[in-house]
């Protein structure tokens, strides 16, 4: 099984800029919500634990998924800080919470809210490059995309492997 986890492309970083509360504001949600990178990580890092023993090879990639989403959360997280917001794990309707991540322990499952997830990820960053009057943001956000379009074909690939 190949376990694909990002592009080779660059990330565009968010420089230090002038402060936008409008652009933090889009990014939260995409950095701490209910369907955020930070749930993304904890519930990666959870499957990947839970099958450590049971299917290695899925857990290892998994846990790659998981480093690639911790990227993600480091770039979101410095962005919110240079556009002079503060990086709090949550989003604008309040803090994360454990309970955001899906616990299942029956693989097939696992693997199909992951894939749900993923593209849920992806219509909310398309809806920050609608809504972002700022260019970095929008590349950043584009190259992420990116990553979580190769997350799917890897989940999907690890489904079929299922079967």
């Amino acid at each position: 099984m190949d376990c694909l986890y990002e592009s080779d492309l660059p990330y565009t970083e968010v420089e230090k800029s002038v402060k936008s509360p409008f652009e933090v504001r889009l990014l939260m949600p995409v950095y701490g919500g209910k369907g955020s990178e930070t749930t993304a990580i904890m519930g990666y890092i959870f499957q990947s634990y839970a099958l450590a023993d049971k299917e290695p090879e899925i857990s290892k990639c998994l846990e790659q998924i998981a480093i690639s989403e911790m990227r993600h959360h480091d770039l979101l997280g410095m962005s919110i800080v240079r556009l002079g917001g503060v990086p709090y794990i949550g989003d604008n309707r309040g803090y994360w919470q454990g309970g955001y991540v899906n616990y299942t322990l029956n693989v097939k499952e696992m693997i199909d809210a992951d894939i749900a997830g993923e593209k849920s990820a992806i219509t909310a960053y398309k809806d920050v490059i609608k809504f972002s009057k700022n260019e970095e943001v929008k590349a950043m956000i584009a190259r992420i995309i990116k990553d979580e379009e190769i997350h799917i074909e890897t989940l999907e690939s690890i489904r079929r492997s299922l079967l």
